[in-house]
């Protein structure tokens, strides 16, 4: 489950683990392009900003050459990372105008992008506004203060959005699943900016075992998995937002049980509640992933797709690479009504018990 707390803002390198390794065979000079690679995410919600920057090389037939663990190090000592506030007209916002800090960041456990040693990034601690965000563009500006470089990249906020079925916001609401039922609507406004939304359902269970059945043991299993893409215009605020739809098939979730949780006679088990989670992107992010899908279905990739929102200062650098803003919304402790807890414990295999 997220942490809201947590803000997770990376530029970063879209390439599996071994590229952090030294290069091994040396590239002629007059076969490379120095380049920056960049990638930004942003949660508009938490509060820690962590920046990646990783240099690179292109050689004549377009294949990437990242730099070793010592050229790197050099690179980013020569960076300066800016991140700032404007409204949507570029007017400064007073006070949003902040320097980063250069640190040493363990691993990411974004989700999408992963490392497992440590790498320097700079790091901003820094809330934003909540009540005005939606009006905001969030910019990013790195200057190399060697070569006096500049790299420019900014993303409008995704911002929150109202569920409007199931009705989780009614204080007496519980999930329902009839078996005979095979097509149901999740319904929600559009989110603000919002291009991309990809929903996952949860199931949170309790296990208890034998022979006492006294204390239980919390686990969870995913349900569903759905992705939906608003294929509109953008709405601008008073206007109403739209409605937006991701089917899914209520039956599916009995033999789903079966297929996802362990046969295991010396337990018992008793359904809990679903938890709904969404990450809601903006175009750019949506566009990026599309055209990562393109090779090997990952966004980890030997390759980067040329598709960029970052500029630099001059027509001979070259940067690659993506700023966007992903929302995350969690809708937790959705309670279970009595006839689909009664199904779960009937036409499932997987000892569950309406009470012990």
């Amino acid at each position: 489950m997220k942490n809201n707390n947590s803000f997770i803002f990376y530029i970063f390198i879209i390439i599996p683990i071994f590229l952090f390794g030294c290069r091994k065979t040396p590239i002629p000079i007059n076969q490379v392009k120095d380049i920056s690679i960049v990638y930004c995410i942003i949660d508009p919600t938490a509060s820690d900003h962590y920046v990646r920057i990783q240099k690179a090389f292109i050689t004549d037939g377009d294949a990437y050459e990242m730099a070793d663990q010592a050229e790197n190090n050099l690179y980013v000592d020569s960076l300066s990372v800016r991140m700032y506030l404007t409204d949507k007209s570029d007017h400064a916002i007073p006070n949003m105008d902040w320097m980063l800090e250069k640190v040493l960041l363990e691993k990411d456990s974004s989700g999408d992008f992963t490392w497992e040693e440590p790498f320097p990034v700079f790091h901003l601690h820094q809330s934003f506004d909540q009540s005005n965000i939606y009006n905001q563009v969030i910019h990013l500006e790195i200057t190399n203060n060697t070569t006096g470089k500049k790299i420019i990249g900014s993303t409008q906020v995704v911002n929150d959005f109202f569920m409007s079925q199931p009705k989780t916001y009614l204080s007496n609401f519980r999930f329902s699943l009839p078996e005979d039922v095979t097509s149901e609507d999740v319904i929600f406004d559009q989110a603000l900016n919002g291009k991309r939304y990809e929903l996952a359902v949860f199931f949170e269970y309790d296990e208890f075992e034998a022979p006492n059945y006294s204390t239980p043991i919390h686990r969870e299993t995913k349900w569903l998995d759905k992705t939906h893409v608003f294929n509109g215009n953008a709405y601008e605020l008073p206007s109403t937002p739209p409605k937006q739809h991701i089917k899914y098939n209520p039956s599916s979730f009995y033999g789903q049980i079966d297929e996802q949780i362990p046969i295991n006679n010396q337990v018992k088990r008793m359904a809990r509640c679903f938890r709904f989670e969404f990450k809601v992107c903006t175009p750019s992010l949506h566009y990026y992933k599309e055209l990562c899908s393109l090779y090997n279905n990952s966004i980890n990739s030997q390759e980067f797709p040329l598709y960029t929102n970052f500029t630099t200062s001059t027509e001979t650098d070259d940067v690659r690479g993506i700023i966007a803003c992903r929302y995350y919304k969690t809708i937790e402790n959705i309670l279970i009504d009595s006839e689909t807890l009664l199904s779960i414990a009937q036409k499932t295999h997987r000892n569950f018990v309406t009470t012990l």
